[in-house]
């Protein structure tokens, strides 16, 4: 199984989207990963899965282990147009396995959009979630994703303590987060771990003087460096 830097193992969240060290997507399994959940994570068709599976090189009849499978973006632009798959909201659940989905998509997205220099209208870098996650909606309590894993650049896992979006943050469209990261300020908790905590602005608020965050997070001071490295 892949592990974080801590050694951890992860919990499963079905196929990673992430990025290697050069900037190419890749999508890696996870214990339990086969075609089926490939279709169903991303809403791709039979005959698209089965012509992605064969041009990876793998069986459309095995079940993997993670890390034991990959499909770079390059194959699935060339059947699907795009090198994006995206996460179907709707489908990820409150389960260990439906929270980590939703916290490596988020993520992902943050991640792709910095090493493409994305932007929004008024040319601040930004990341436009519904590019990669459809049906990707934050009510009225916010969203709250604690003690979960995310993609690292280049391969393998960071664990994050909380992923926090702001209520209402999906409100106007698209719904864009701006890429203005700001923290790091360490906070000591009474069991003596140490954790950095940064947030990502508001795009609705880009005129504002002091535009709120709506993205938080706090990692772990082990995963600080893979953290910054990666987003």
């Amino acid at each position: 199984m892949l592990k974080d830097p801590t050694g951890q193992l992860f919990i499963d969240a079905d196929w990673l989207p992430g990025m290697d060290e050069k900037g190419n997507v890749t999508y890696t399994s996870q214990r339990g990963d086969n075609i089926h959940t490939f279709q169903r994570q991303f809403a791709v068709d039979g005959e698209k899965a089965l012509k992605i599976f064969k041009q990876a090189g793998l069986s459309t009849d095995a079940t993997f282990g993670a890390g034991e499978a990959v499909i770079n973006g390059d194959i699935v632009a060339g059947i699907t147009g795009s090198e994006i798959l995206r996460g179907q909201w709707g489908r990820m659940d409150d389960t260990p396995e439906g929270r980590n989905q939703k916290a490596s998509h988020i993520m992902f997205a943050m991640m792709h959009s910095k090493f493409h220099n994305q932007k929004a209208d008024n040319g601040a870098l930004a990341m436009n979630v519904n590019n990669y996650i459809e049906g990707f909606y934050v009510g009225s309590s916010g969203l709250n994703l604690n003690n979960v894993y995310i993609p690292a650049k280049g391969g393998g896992l960071i664990k994050v303590d909380q992923i926090s979006i702001a209520p209402g943050s999906t409100i106007g469209q698209p719904p864009l987060i701006y890429y203005h990261k700001e923290g790091g300020n360490q906070d000591k908790r009474l069991d003596g771990s140490i954790f950095a905590s940064y947030s990502f602005k508001s795009a609705r608020n880009a005129n504002a003087s002091t535009p709120f965050n709506v993205l938080t997070i706090s990692v772990p001071l082990v995963n600080d460096y893979l953290f910054n490295k990666s987003y």
